[in-house]
């Protein structure tokens, strides 16, 4: 707890408590992980779907889709890891990250941001970080997440059942198939 605490300190960004945690209790590298995804968003946005039999992307018409999902880890064997690491997969976006968003990912041209202000994991296609009207200003990173990213999951928490359960992930409703919608989660 205490060197979580240093590293927030040291990068100064307000962990929410879920991602604060995940630190002290995981030690995850970076890795490939492949998601589900059921909704109108994705599902019919890419129309394709990652094939295990096929090892590759294939079309498809089905309501549900399997994507690849990058998932970047931070080096949690030290404070002084984790802060090299984190600079280094943050490099070139270091306004988002002053602006609280912390780089968790990424599949099929998006990116995918935890945001430690409000404790909500976005998602943003990678050319939409360029309409940022000052690109190296964290106010302005944060009017472009507000402008152009899309809310994938309503907390850290739920975007680790996402990638840790393999369940179909309806991320317009942002339900997990087989869990009930509740009066906390969006109608």
């Amino acid at each position: 707890a205490k060197d979580v605490t240093e590293i927030s300190k040291e990068l100064g960004i307000k962990f929410p408590a879920s991602y604060k945690e995940f630190l002290r209790t995981y030690q995850v590298p970076s890795s490939k992980v492949y998601i589900c995804f059921c909704g109108d968003s994705y599902t019919n946005s890419f129309g394709i779907t990652f094939s295990r039999e096929e090892n590759k992307y294939i079309d498809t018409e089905e309501d549900q889709i399997v994507i690849e999902f990058e998932w970047w880890n931070y080096d949690t064997s030290s404070i002084e890891a984790f802060i090299k690491s984190f600079h280094e997969k943050n490099d070139g976006t270091e306004a988002w990250a002053k602006a609280g968003f912390i780089y968790l990912g990424e599949f099929l041209g998006y990116q995918v941001y935890l945001d430690c202000k409000e404790d909500v994991v976005y998602s943003i296609y990678h050319e939409d970080m360029y309409e940022s009207e000052d690109y190296d200003d964290p106010k302005a990173a944060r009017e472009c997440m507000e402008e152009n990213a899309h809310e994938l999951c309503d907390n850290f928490e739920q975007f680790l059942k996402v990638i840790c359960t393999g369940k179909p992930f309806d991320e317009d409703d942002h339900v997990l198939f087989g869990e009930e919608q509740t009066d906390e989660q969006p109608a």
